[in-house]
């Protein structure tokens, strides 16, 4: 009779003679529940449905590109000239357009280009852990750790490029093997993929300056970034600032106090922000206490590790926005720096090696139920964007709207004036910071209509006003109260819209 011990003797060889089965099947039936994941819109919803899975803020890549095409200059109202979008992605989203501006061709290719995004990644974080671990322990913490982002990498933004080119700049440094050309030149298309990755740059250099200088010996090194100098001079001459008009556009306070929104938005208990922003922000916490703990990449590592919390700190200081999904690349540093400090810290007991398969078999898991729960009505602003069109039909004319207005303007065959100042310029900086009453405001543009999203009944029987919207005591707005009656434009989840014809007379 066979004893416990020789049975888990020989269930113990048995493993180890198909871990390596086990590793494939798991990778290719996480990659297949990704692309379900991603793709399933497209097959299970009718009409325009299944642009309600994507950012709003996407929408303003996808408006402006193809107005790019169309007038020969990057515009959201076809007659102001903006910066506001990262380069990289705008001009691969141009080029998509150009080829065709069919909804869906344009959509599907981005989801296409979010999955090569999601599994170029995960081969970069596989060879990043293989570093410190074998072949199969490697490919799990690449596939848990990758999965802490999928959510927000199907938001349509930029990160689709920025997420990829994180981990490849990480993976070059801890190469460790002198590619500094390459170095140099992942930062600065990561510079223009996501400008305000400079951050993560700038702490490179630090890193750079204090431990290995050699990046700055050959001039050879500083050639990749003549395509940031060309980026900000065309800012400079076009757009009379060097950086993009919409990063000023969020930073309109009347002191540099910090506020603590930015910091609250961690801590919104919704399941994906649990996902994206709670748990990756525990692990960067508990990363300030175990990267001692290793041999080596000690100061690279705290640098990384800081990235997340330097970010918080300058948004909190230069604006008052609680932070949106797919600003939470940020933390892509800390998990790396946290399974790499972590896993070295683990014995790699079968109990272990058993507890990573297990969740990486979860997180499918996860991902596949959350594929076929999807619902456009559970999306915020869809059914009222489709509303709005149906409305600008029968009613053209110059339309104004704040938040969530990039959707809208995707839609309607009108111009759009977003209020928040994200596609707009200068001058519409310098109005908004002088004029103090709304309808004076939405007067110098001429607008017809006035979209508004948070309102509140006045004692008087108007309705107060305001944008941007009021996120801190230190943000500046323009404030009315409209007397028109709105027509109100309500989804099935109470969320609405007031839509204000200001043909009428509309203040007192």
């Amino acid at each position: 009779m066979i004893s416990t011990n020789e049975l888990f003797f020989y269930f113990s060889c048995y493993f180890q003679r198909t871990k390596s089965i086990i590793s494939k099947v798991i990778i290719i039936f996480y990659f297949l529940v990704s692309a379900c994941f991603l793709f399933v819109k497209f097959i299970f919803f009718d009409g325009l449905e299944f642009l309600a899975f994507f950012e709003d803020d996407f929408f303003y890549y996808l408006e402006t590109s193809k107005n790019f095409i169309q007038y020969g200059f990057p515009t959201l109202d076809y007659q102001t000239h903006t910066n506001g979008f990262h380069p990289l992605w705008f001009l691969i989203l141009t080029t998509i357009q150009f080829i065709s501006a069919d909804p869906f061709f344009v959509t599907f290719s981005v989801t296409l280009l979010i999955l090569l995004s999601h599994i170029y990644s995960f081969y970069l974080l596989h060879r990043i852990y293989r570093i410190y671990f074998n072949n199969d322990n490697s490919y799990y913490f690449a596939i848990i750790s990758s999965s802490l982002y999928l959510i927000y990498l199907t938001s349509g933004m930029e990160i689709i490029l920025a997420i990829p080119l994180v981990i490849l700049l990480i993976l070059k440094i801890l190469d460790g093997k002198g590619k500094y050309l390459q170095v140099t030149m992942i930062s600065s298309v990561l510079f223009l993929a996501r400008i305000d990755a400079s951050i993560l740059i700038f702490l490179l250099i630090i890193y750079f300056i204090l431990h290995d200088r050699c990046i700055f010996s050959k001039i050879k090194y500083y050639f990749p970034f003549v395509l940031i100098i060309i980026y900000l001079i065309v800012n400079l001459i076009y757009f009379d600032t060097i950086l993009p008009i919409s990063g000023q556009a969020k930073q309109l306070k009347t002191t540099l106090f910090p506020v603590t929104n930015p910091f609250m938005s961690l801590f919104n208990l919704y399941l994906d922000r649990i996902i994206f922003a709670l748990i990756p922000f525990i692990m960067s916490i508990i990363n300030i206490f175990i990267i001692n703990l290793n041999k080596e990449n000690k100061l690279l590592f705290h640098l990384l590790n800081i990235f997340p919390f330097v970010f918080i700190l300058i948004n909190s200081i230069l604006s008052g926005w609680y932070m949106w999904s797919w600003y939470f690349y940020i933390f892509l540093p800390s998990i790396i720096v946290f399974f790499i400090s972590f896993g070295n810290l683990l014995k790699m007991t079968k109990a272990i090696k058993f507890s990573l398969i297990s969740v990486s078999f979860l997180i499918s898991m996860f991902y596949i139920i959350l594929a076929f729960k999807r619902d456009s009505s559970d999306t915020l602003y869809y059914e009222n964007a489709i509303r709005v069109t149906n409305f600008e039909k029968s009613h053209p004319g110059k339309y104004a709207i704040g938040d969530r207005a990039g959707l809208i303007s995707y839609l309607i065959d009108s111009p759009v004036v977003q209020l928040e100042g994200l596609t707009m310029d200068k001058d519409y900086l310098r109005n908004l910071k002088t004029t103090i009453q709304l309808s004076d405001l939405l007067e110098k543009y001429n607008i017809d209509y006035y979209i508004a999203s948070m309102v509140k009944k006045a004692n008087n029987g108007g309705w107060i006003v305001e944008e941007p919207y009021k996120h801190h005591k230190y943000v500046i707005t323009s404030k009315d109260t409209l007397f028109a009656e709105p027509i109100i434009i309500e989804d099935s989840k109470g969320w609405k819209f007031y839509i204000f014809d200001l043909n009428k007379k509309y203040s007192k």
